[in-house]
Order: C-alpha cells, then structure tokens, then sequence
C-alpha cells in the first residue's frame, strides 16, 4: 500500500519565506487558456538554478492520497480535491496542460502545505534547458494530453503531403525533355562558376565578373566590356 504521508506536510508559519502563497511580485497567475474563468486561483513563479514554483489551493480536507500530479518532459497534469468546486467537475484534473518549456521529471516534487492562509499544493519543477518562461502553460499548446496523438497523426499527414508533392514535382520536371525544362519556371540555369586550381593545388572558387561591394554586385558587366 503506498505511504501517501511524506506528501502531507507539517504547518507552516506565516512567518516562514518559504510560505507557498507568500507574494513576493515574482507570482504569477495561470494564462486565461487554462483557467479562462480565474477559479483555480494557481500562482507560479521562477527562481534560481532553474526552478519553478507553482501553487494550488486546495479544499481544507484534501491529503496526499487524494492527490495525483505526474509531470512528464513538457507535460504537467494535477488531479487533486479543488478548493473551489466550480473551477473543475469532481475528478476532472484541476491542471492538465503543456507546459511552456521543457522539465526534468526526476527532478520534480510535489506536497501539500497547511498555513493559515489554508492548504496548497505546491508543486516544484525543475527546467531543463533553464530560460525564463513568459508562461506557465505553451500559448497556443495542446489544451489536453489526449490531443497529442491527434496533433502527431496531423502532422505525420502533413509530412506525408509535402513529401508527396516534391516527389510528383520531381517526377514531372524529370518527364519532361531538356528544352523544356531549361525553360520551364524554376528550372532557368544559374550563372557558371569557375573553379581553378591555386598553386598548391587547391580548389579555389572565382566569382562571375562584376564589381562586388559588401557583398552585393554593383556592376554587373565583364571586364573589358565598359
């Protein structure tokens, strides 16, 4: 039988810095993507060495065996009893989103703290790489992990029809007879480039007459032909 009391903490003092829902103008709350009714009331935060904080208030009854948080590589799901019950249908994951940027699993931890101010889960992520994040959640991300496949299966179909289309393109442009495809769009020849031999022996690349200039070829005429 698991032993769901390491998860539930001792009380902490109001006077402790390490309070979860302590404001230090560092918190933040969750993008309207994710909690587009502000109910769940979620607060995060950066710190040092690439970790990150992430508050969540819970009912005042709520233990750790109640709680079930897995974190994946970019992927953050809570199931946990909410403190207030119109934020989320009993059972239904508080938090279940992408994350913005990328996570060390093993790294990450999560406990219930009890303090006045009443009871949290605190959840404490570890990035990997570490960067500032402007978000908790990825803007625009995949709103439930059971959209994952979906979102792969379109992706893999438009590899599939881009990969299609060149190689109907190839196809075609081989089909057709060299006239033709010397003139057809696209296939027009580019400018000659010589290639002569240095004393040494190495390949040294000439480049098609002109007056170059940072770059850029300002004219474009061969010598001798001013």
């Amino acid at each position: 039988m698991p032993d769901y009391s390491k998860w539930d903490s001792l009380a902490v003092s109001d006077d402790d810095d390490d309070a979860p829902a302590r404001p230090d103008g560092r918190e933040r709350a969750l993008g309207s993507e994710v909690d587009p009714d502000g109910l769940l009331g979620v607060r995060w935060s950066q710190r040092k060495h690439g970790e990150l904080r992430a508050t969540v208030p819970l009912a005042a009854s709520a233990t750790g065996r109640q709680c079930r948080v897995e974190f994946k590589r970019n992927w953050l799901k809570v199931v946990a009893p909410p403190l207030n019950p119109a934020a989320t249908p009993a059972g239904a994951a508080l938090l279940d989103f992408q994350l913005h940027g990328a996570v060390d699993p093993e790294r990450c931890d999560w406990r219930i703290e009890r303090s006045a101010r009443g009871v949290v889960l605190l959840l404490e992520l570890q990035k990997s790489p570490i960067y500032d994040w402007p978000t908790l959640h990825r803007v625009n991300g995949l709103r439930s992990e059971s959209d994952r496949a979906a979102a792969l299966d379109r992706l893999r179909q438009e590899a599939d029809q881009t990969a299609a289309m060149a190689q109907a393109a190839n196809a075609h442009a081989e089909a057709m007879p060299d006239g033709e495809r010397a003139a057809a769009p696209g296939c027009e020849p580019g400018p000659i480039v010589e290639v002569a031999e240095t004393a040494v022996g190495q390949p040294q690349t000439l480049r098609p007459p002109g007056v170059y200039e940072g770059g850029r070829v300002i004219v474009s005429a061969a010598p001798g032909e001013e």
